[in-house]
């Protein structure tokens, strides 16, 4: 898809985003229709793909990170690895 293209359906969600004053608390009927706006001009589907994530173990090179690699599916039944940085589920104490 051109790149043109997908900037012309992303311009009016921008412009709404622009208009609002900074403080502005979006109504529940501005958000969903903002979402759908979002979803349609980056071509979500709607329902999503199942994730099928796969663990392949973690490590954490300093006690305050811990990396986990994983993998998960796309809707074309393509796997896509990643490495997924979180705190240790037992995080350090600190001195006092």
């Amino acid at each position: 898809m051109p790149r043109t293209h997908l900037t012309r359906k992303l311009i009016p969600a921008a412009l709404l985003l622009a208009a609002l004053p900074s403080q502005a608390k979006l109504t529940k009927h501005q958000a969903d229709d903002l979402r759908q706006k979002i979803r349609a001009a980056l071509f979500i589907p709607n329902p999503l793909p199942a994730v099928d994530a796969k663990s392949y173990g973690s490590f954490s090179p300093t006690p305050e990170v811990t990396i986990e690699r994983v993998t998960y599916a796309t809707a074309y039944g393509l796997r896509v690895s990643a490495n997924i940085y979180r705190p240790p589920t037992n995080p350090p104490t600190s001195p006092r």
